[in-house]
């Protein structure tokens, strides 16, 4: 009799620390996660983390934003004419995005982002080459400590590098 309440406890023993371990199993994730509350709001609004721009299309003539042809980049400075004036914009101090777009630059109002075909991160050293001279660009310029500076330059794709 002793041998079979060895047995029997052994057994319910086993059997407690199986569904021990699957309720562990089946509740872990449960115990260990941690809810961020607010890190994913539900209905993001412009400015929240997650929120997807919806407007694809910027007015060009806008604050910040410029079309002409491109001249030169010298000393962290780009130049381009717009009508018959030409502007100089200092460019951002660590990297200049240029946008391949198929759009026509030369008779866009607006700028279509939709349409845009590729991104080449540049150094502002460095992204005057990689536009030709004469091309319609369009610019995008924000204020950084009361300067503007141009962060991205779009130009067509087919004279994208």
């Amino acid at each position: 009799m002793n041998k079979n309440i060895k047995l029997i406890l052994a057994v319910l023993l086993v059997l407690l620390a199986v569904f021990g371990m699957i309720w562990l199993f089946l509740n872990f994730s449960k115990l260990n996660v941690k809810k961020e509350i607010g890190l994913f709001p539900e209905n993001p609004a412009k400015g929240d983390y997650g929120y997807q721009e919806t407007e694809t299309l910027i007015t060009i003539g806008t604050e910040g934003v410029s079309k002409g042809t491109f001249d030169s980049v010298e000393e962290g400075v780009i130049n381009f004419v717009s009508g018959s004036e030409i502007v100089k914009y200092p460019l951002t101090e660590d990297e200049v995005i240029l946008s391949c777009t198929t759009q026509n630059l030369a008779l866009a109002n607006e700028l279509d982002f939709d349409l845009v075909t590729n991104v080449i991160i540049s150094t502002p050293t460095d992204i005057g080459g990689l536009i030709p001279t004469e091309e319609y660009i369009v610019v995008f310029a924000q204020d950084v400590e009361g300067v503007m500076r141009v962060h991205t330059v779009a130009i067509d794709a087919s004279k994208c590098p």
